[in-house]
């Protein structure tokens, strides 16, 4: 698809307050003026309009005429077929949209929709259009080194996307490689601390067992020592068991004897209580004969005191007189009674005696017979031992009872076993989580390994692709410079060499170029400079139609602004006869101040500056003074 430029118009840009350009079809148009008037602003208006940077590099702020409160440039083209108008605008403010105008109306787009929106329309970025359609002065192809070349060469092949990807796959390999040997590394410490964790869990393992057989030891020698009390109050129990049938057998003989005793006394004691009673009665009767004899003892004394010879006296019984004879004979027979009295209570008292003696005698012999206190004491003290070793019988069974139903304390070997086992399964957890993180950063190893394998394959795939581009395209490169170097028709022929892949599979960034000048190879020190300055052009030429190859648009127009300016006349003149056949089939726009090169062009323009300072474009057929 051809793209021919028709106008370009402006306002308030840059120097220019109003720019009107009208456009031939095909030709060169020059355009000369004398420096800083503001020519060069003129070739700004596509580059700013297609790429919103100008070729000099101007700031957005300085895009505007002095304090205007906006601008806009505009370019009027055909597409194919397809008219089109676009226009950018920018305010003070730093607004820019653009509006691009064709047969099915106007859109407007803001900044950063239209970048893409203007790449799509023309396929042209700031680099691209400053190597293939606006020849500056900076434009130096073959001075440069191969790889500032490859950068010239690179948007217009598009190849920015494979290097930015080949560079982001570099980066991204370093990283990932750092990223490896940090897993890497971690790995290392990770198995380092498995290998720790590892004596740690031997450690343990040890100790738990020592742990558990000293346990062991303790519960044994703890059972058997609850063992050996309860065996013990069995043991004693059994003992007062024992005890206490020998003594209920001894309370029982007792019990039994006292039975005998009592039943022996129940006989025994009226026999003797009837033997005390005779003998207290004879002894009794004694004591009355005693006393008839003291009695009459006493008559007998008193009634003799009375008969005293000399004195008289009266029978104290009858009141006689008594005489000596009668005395006598009453003394005589009171005595005969009193003797028979005494011996009478002699004989009673013998008789009592001899019962009470017999009586005593009897309970001598029986003594033992008669003791049944000692035994009720004993019976009651058997009896309180009966009772006191039934309660030990008991309490020793309760105690062997409870002990059987309370195992001996083990908790103290059981929570040192606990706390060895809470120990060793710790380190068992911690084995099983160092083990886990190993695999894991094993597989982050493995993984990132294949990941490092697909970023290298994609550094040399990115590469590759730049080769194979490059490549393609240098036979279309030779051959448009074989048709340049025809159209210059002085010997020269430049030819173009592709990139070859470094040992390490990336792409160098550098793009070989060689002048031949009558079958000899130069470099760019060895040229004139009419020599350097035509391989530029043929570069320019060549390049711009490899980008319309690469695009699937020929733009029929190429400016070249002051490029051939300080250009001897021989190397101008060659240009200029090389720029006029370009003419014949495209738009040529030149842009100089040298009277020299302004004499090979017919169709000339003049910027002037105006009454207000702005500058003024005067079409050819005009004067000065009208355009002012």
């Amino acid at each position: 698809m051809d793209v021919k430029f028709r106008w370009f118009r402006a306002q308030n840009f840059l120097g220019w307050k109003n720019l009107n350009f009208k456009l031939p079809e095909k030709g060169c148009v020059f355009v000369r003026g004398k420096n800083e008037v503001g020519k060069s602003s003129i070739i700004e208006v596509p580059a700013w309009v297609i790429t919103a940077e100008t070729l000099r590099g101007e700031t957005p702020d300085r895009i505007l005429r002095d304090n205007a409160a906006q601008c806009w440039a505009e370019i009027g083209g055909v597409f194919g077929t397809e008219p089109k108008i676009v226009r950018r605008t920018r305010t003070r403010a730093g607004n820019e949209t653009v509006t691009i105008t064709d047969r099915t109306g106007k859109r407007t787009f803001k900044k950063n929709a239209a970048r893409q929106e203007l790449l799509d329309l023309f396929g042209l970025t700031p680099d691209v259009l400053a190597s293939s359609l606006i020849y500056t002065r900076g434009f130096k192809f073959m001075d440069a080194s191969p790889e500032s070349r490859m950068e010239v060469l690179r948007p217009i092949l598009e190849l920015g996307q494979y290097k930015s990807a080949a560079q982001d796959a570099s980066k991204l390999a370093s990283t990932v490689r750092n990223e490896l040997q940090s897993v890497l590394d971690k790995k290392q410490m990770a198995e380092v601390e498995v290998s720790a964790t590892v004596r740690r869990l031997e450690e343990r393992r040890v100790a738990l067992g020592n742990w558990e057989q000293r346990a062991k030891e303790e519960i044994s020698s703890a059972h058997k020592a609850h063992r050996a009390q309860v065996e013990e109050h069995i043991l004693n129990a059994a003992a007062h068991e024992a005890l206490k049938a020998t003594v209920a057998k001894k309370l029982e003989a007792n019990t039994a004897q006292l039975a005998q005793q009592e039943a022996w006394l129940a006989k025994a004691e009226p026999a003797m209580a009837k033997v005390d009673a005779d003998a207290q009665a004879l002894r009794i009767r004694a004591e009355s004969l005693s006393g008839q004899a003291a009695v009459l003892e006493a008559f007998l004394q008193d009634t003799f005191e009375r008969a005293m010879p000399g004195e008289s006296g009266c029978c104290p019984l009858c009141g006689g007189a008594l005489d000596d004879v009668a005395v006598t004979g009453v003394a005589a027979a009171l005595q005969a009674r009193v003797s028979r009295l005494v011996a009478s209570a002699s004989v009673l008292g013998r008789q009592a005696a001899e019962k009470l003696d017999g009586l005593r005698a009897f309970r001598n012999k029986n003594h033992a017979k008669f003791s049944t206190q000692t035994l009720k004491t004993e019976s009651v003290v058997l009896q309180r031992k009966l009772h006191e070793l039934d309660r030990q019988m008991r309490s020793e069974q309760e105690a062997a009872d409870q002990l059987e139903a309370t195992p001996p304390d083990t908790s103290l070997a059981l929570t040192a076993v606990a706390a060895a086992q809470a120990d060793f399964n710790e380190a068992l957890r911690d084995m099983a989580v160092r083990r886990e993180q190993v695999q894991e950063l094993e597989n982050q190893v493995a993984t990132t390994r294949a990941r490092l394998e697909k970023v290298e394959v994609w550094i040399s795939g990115f590469s590759e692709v730049q080769d194979q581009i490059t490549e393609e395209v240098v036979p279309i490169l030779n051959e448009a410079a074989a048709e340049a170097a025809a159209d210059m028709a002085d010997g020269m022929h430049v030819e173009f060499s592709s990139i070859k892949a470094s040992k390490k599979g990336t792409a160098k960034d550098e793009f070989n170029v060689t002048a031949w000048i009558d079958g000899k190879a130069k470099s760019r020190k060895g040229f004139s400079g009419a020599q350097g300055q035509k391989a530029d052009l043929i570069a320019f030429s060549c390049l711009g139609q490899l980008n319309a190859l690469r695009q699937g648009k020929r733009y029929r127009f190429m400016a070249f602004d002051e490029a051939f300016d300080v250009c001897d006349a021989e190397t101008q003149a060659l240009v200029a006869e090389y720029l006029l056949r370009l003419g014949q089939s495209n738009l040529v726009m030149v842009v100089s101040h040298s009277e020299a090169l302004r004499a090979y062009f017919e169709n000339q323009y003049t910027v002037i500056l105006g009454h207000d300072g702005a500058p003024v474009l005067v079409p050819p057929g005009t004067t000065q003074a009208e355009a002012a």
